[in-house]
């Protein structure tokens, strides 16, 4: 049996989730992707680990642990929409991530040095946080974020902001939706700096 394909990341909380599960229902009758995320697997991404060894998990457990009870929490909010690839077919819908960015950008360094720590290869590019919607754009026309932006306008869009509590090490099990399972719950440190315990 091959080892568990891990990442960490943070959970988006209930009613944003429902929300941005409304918002994807009115996305899919613009646009045509071969995978639209399940609502139970949005998440913000810090750290892609893939296959896992049991020996590395646990050290990646316990670095977790370790940073997650020095940093504080912070608030992040969603806001605005993008894509990676090609503009005309892209193959990443996403949405953007704004608020504490700077607490966000500590977090994330700590996690990908806990990860090196733990055997994982360092990732090259500049981490750019953002949510993942859908997958592998499949219209007949090329992509138009526009469309998405135009309609927005006539919406009142409700303020999707949270505070992040917790970091979260999850499993991928391919071929089930969802296809995240929550493993390992980390909680950030409270304001005052005192460790939250599950």
């Amino acid at each position: 049996m091959s080892d568990p394909r891990l990442f960490v990341a943070i959970p988006i909380p209930p009613d944003i989730r429902s929300a941005l599960k409304q918002e994807m229902e009115s996305m899919r009758m613009l646009y045509r992707f071969h995978k639209w995320v399940h609502p139970d697997d949005l998440h913000i991404t810090l750290k892609f680990l893939g296959a896992a060894s049991p020996e590395a998990r646990r050290q990646m457990v316990q670095g977790l642990s370790d940073l997650t009870g020095s940093l504080g929490s912070f608030t992040l909010r969603l806001e605005g929409w993008g894509t990676f690839g090609r503009p005309a077919s892209p193959g990443i819908l996403w949405e953007g991530v704004g608020g504490d960015l700077d607490r966000l950008s500590l977090l994330q360094a700590a996690v990908e040095q806990a990860a090196s720590q733990s055997g994982f290869e360092r990732e090259e590019h500049p981490y750019r946080p953002h949510l993942t919607v859908a997958r592998k754009y499949s219209g007949a026309s090329p992509f138009q974020l526009d469309q998405w932006t135009a309609h927005l306008k006539n919406q009142d869009v409700p303020l999707r902001t949270w505070r992040v509590q917790e970091v979260v090490l999850y499993q991928s099990h391919l071929g089930r939706t969802p296809m995240y399972e929550k493993i390992e719950l980390f909680h950030l440190a409270d304001d005052e700096g005192i460790l939250q315990h599950i």
